[in-house]
């Protein structure tokens, strides 16, 4: 049986983690996963990256956006 505190980490994880993977193949994208590997932190990294990018687009709606949207 699970200890009193080990279920309220996995409730805790539940309500506020949200877990993606990711996966590489070592032959079509060595360049990708050789950059990752040089980082110190590579979910800092990532997340730095996609902020970066939404910083980017915040004044443009979204390439299908704009499709669905247009006359």
């Amino acid at each position: 049986m699970a200890l009193p505190e080990t279920i309220r980490k996995a409730e805790k994880e539940k309500a506020y983690i949200r877990r993606y993977g990711l996966k590489y193949n070592i032959n079509t994208d060595a360049d990708i996963i050789a950059h990752l590997d040089k980082q110190p932190s590579m979910q800092g990294y990532i997340k730095a990256l996609i902020r970066a990018d939404i910083a980017a687009h915040a004044a443009q709606p979204f390439e299908n956006e704009r499709q669905e949207n247009a006359p």
